[in-house]
């Protein structure tokens, strides 16, 4: 990547802060921002949806969960990649 060029930019959404912090920090040793938040509700109040990137969003949030935000980006007529993940097998 140049000096120019922009870093493509992941949102990390998680209820456990130490998860986001592993990954914001693995994404970072290989060039990608990130913006971390701790909940749907808070992605949804700061989420720019001029910013190019992708969302990588824990299944088992607390409040909106992972489908009911899908549903509300989809809703808003938003092309953001989403990437769902779990800790928790079954889901």
């Amino acid at each position: 990547m140049t000096a120019d060029a922009i870093a493509p930019t992941v949102f990390l959404v998680d209820d456990d802060r130490s998860v986001l912090k592993a990954q914001a920090r693995l994404l970072r040793e290989h060039g990608f921002q990130t913006v971390l938040f701790e909940s749907a509700e808070e992605f949804l109040t700061q989420y720019d949806a001029s910013v190019p990137g992708c969302l990588v969003l824990d299944v088992n949030l607390p409040g909106r969960d992972a489908r009911a935000l899908q549903r509300r980006m989809a809703a808003v007529g938003s092309w953001l990649p989403i990437v769902r993940l779990t800790g928790v097998g079954g889901s």
